[in-house]
């Protein structure tokens, strides 16, 4: 009878102590060491990178949300861009607990699956990006494609979705091999307007600081070549979800991301609804 009584405690404290593991979320942990891990790319500034200054707006933002918990931060560099992509990057780093969270997402269909499919789901969006007109100052009044392509063909990245819009839509293009070349062609007046991937802007402006071109302020951004952009968290951290969208809501309001985002020399875009 003693014997029974002994394992029935010993039972039960295992059962205790496995309870209160599982109760264990990642935010006690991220509290009990006071460290937000960070997950993101090593080569993808001004989204983020491993050798660069300052390390990217989507480090920033993520530091700035450990910053106001009284949190240190750690990064994780995953590489987007090996074969595998996106879905290889988030298996060998989120997924396997390296992590709380993966920054620098784009909230596009295809990713939406990607880490469905690990477990995971995006914060809110923090941000919105998009391909803009970048112009010859003497056009800077211009407001639409079609205005642009009424004094000049338009640069573009060849097998892009905005080179596929501009198709569809007739207006003559001057092709590039990728947004560097695009901005090269119009700083060399090889076309006096181009489209481009804006975050392509903080790299341009690094290697050309003195590069003569102007931004097309009234430019809407079109439907179809705009994302917004997330951050993945595991879908069973609840409580670090509802801590991470309501401190990225908070520096929406108050302006916080869009001085970090400008910081980079980039235009800034809230969110894109829907």
């Amino acid at each position: 009878m003693k014997l029974i009584s002994t394992c029935a405690a010993v039972c039960v404290l295992a059962l205790t102590m496995s309870l209160n593991a599982q109760a264990e979320d990642a935010l006690d942990k991220i509290q009990a060491r006071g460290v937000l891990t960070i997950c993101a790319d090593p080569y993808n500034w001004p989204h983020s990178s491993s050798t660069d200054y300052p390390r990217g707006f989507d480090v920033e933002i993520f530091s700035q949300i450990a910053a106001n918990n009284g949190w240190q931060t750690e990064l994780y560099w995953s590489n987007t861009g090996t074969r595998g992509g996106l879905g290889r990057a988030l298996r060998n780093s989120i997924a396997k607990g390296r992590c709380q969270i993966f920054a620098g997402i784009a909230v596009h269909p295809d990713n939406v699956d990607e880490i469905g499919e690990k477990g995971l789901v995006f914060s809110a969006p923090y941000l919105g990006l998009a391909y803009i007109p970048v112009v010859d100052p003497e056009l800077a009044n211009v407001a639409t494609l079609e205005e642009i392509a009424q004094h000049t063909d338009i640069g573009v990245a060849m097998s892009t979705a905005m080179d596929g819009y501009l198709i569809d839509n007739g207006i003559e293009r001057e092709l590039y091999l990728g947004n560097r070349r695009v901005l090269d062609g119009l700083r060399n007046r090889e076309t006096k307007a181009a489209m481009v991937w804006a975050p392509a802007l903080a790299i341009e402006r690094r290697r050309h600081k003195d590069a003569n071109y102007s931004l097309v302020d009234a430019f809407e951004p079109i439907s179809g070549l705009r994302w917004n952009i997330g951050a993945a968290i595991p879908n069973s951290e609840t409580r670090l979800i509802d801590l991470i969208n309501s401190e990225l809501a908070a520096m929406l309001a108050d302006g916080t991301i869009e001085s970090i985002v400008t910081g980079y020399q980039i235009p800034y875009f809230a969110p894109f609804p829907g």
